[in-house]
């Protein structure tokens, strides 16, 4: 349980990052999503094989991080829980693809390598979209692209109550061991009564808040907050970089590299 909420509290993190005061937190939030996209589906559609034209859009999360203030080692490790799931695929890769490019290296660890690169900076982007921009003008963001109201009310409501449900966990586990001072852990025999318990307990405390919010006024649906219009600057920022992302995707980088490599 302790792992559980140090988790919680490094997910949390993010919303605190995103309250610092940088040229790039000041960017409307429409503009920051926008971006976002843009190179999430230049990265995601390069070829398979091209490592040198992927490599060159790690320009973005470079320059980002540094204007945000945030620090790369930290981002860096909030995108490692994500390789296991593509590390499959590009073993799988390495096994099946056995014919050799010409550097003497095989199709199967390019494409492995660039699977890696493709996940590593999608989840960084994302990472950095987050920890530049407070959840609520995501959110709010979100609904004004008219993105299903279920699925940003859903969200909002894990955002702020994910933390009781991990406390009304907490408090039941050491009650636990206060009552079995011997056991190290919580036993299997004990985990289905656990798991029910807190089930219920969640479910009574859903239903108190869900009264509460009704007498509030609750429609089904968050109020929509922040800035309507993006400025000068975040209309800049959006055109600007999609055009030079747009125009890096376009481009034969390792086209441009072997001619460059026969002039000289």
């Amino acid at each position: 349980m302790q792992k559980i909420s140090q988790r919680l509290d490094n997910f949390f993190a993010l919303e605190e990052l995103a309250e610092k005061d940088t040229p790039v937190h000041r960017l409307h939030p429409m503009a920051k999503i926008a971006v976002t996209l843009t190179f999430i589906v230049c990265v995601i559609s390069s070829n398979r094989y091209d490592v040198a034209g992927l490599t060159i859009f790690c320009f973005y999360p470079a320059i980002i991080i540094s204007l945000a203030e945030l620090s790369f080692q930290d981002v860096l490790f909030r995108t490692l829980p994500a390789l296991p799931f593509v590390l499959f695929a590009g073993i799988s890769n390495i096994i099946f693809e056995n014919t050799l490019a010409p550097v003497g290296v095989s199709y199967g660890v390019l494409s492995c390598v660039v699977l890696v690169e493709k996940t590593l900076l999608a989840v960084s982007a994302v990472i950095i979209l987050v920890s530049t921009t407070r959840a609520k003008l995501l959110l709010a963001q979100l609904q004004r692209l008219h993105v299903p109201r279920i699925f940003t009310t859903t969200v909002m409501l894990c955002f702020r109550y994910l933390s009781l449900l991990v406390s009304e966990a907490g408090n039941m586990t050491r009650a636990y061991h206060l009552r079995s001072v011997k056991q190290r852990g919580l036993e299997m025999k004990h985990l289905g009564a656990f798991v029910g318990q807190l089930l219920l307990r969640s479910i009574d405390r859903a239903e108190r808040v869900y009264a509460a919010m009704k007498c509030r006024g609750f429609d089904g649906s968050f109020p929509v907050s922040g800035p309507e219009k993006p400025d000068t600057a975040s209309v800049i920022y959006a055109v600007g970089i999609s055009f030079v992302l747009i125009t890096l995707r376009l481009i034969d980088i390792s086209g441009v590299f072997s001619a460059l490599g026969k002039l000289l």
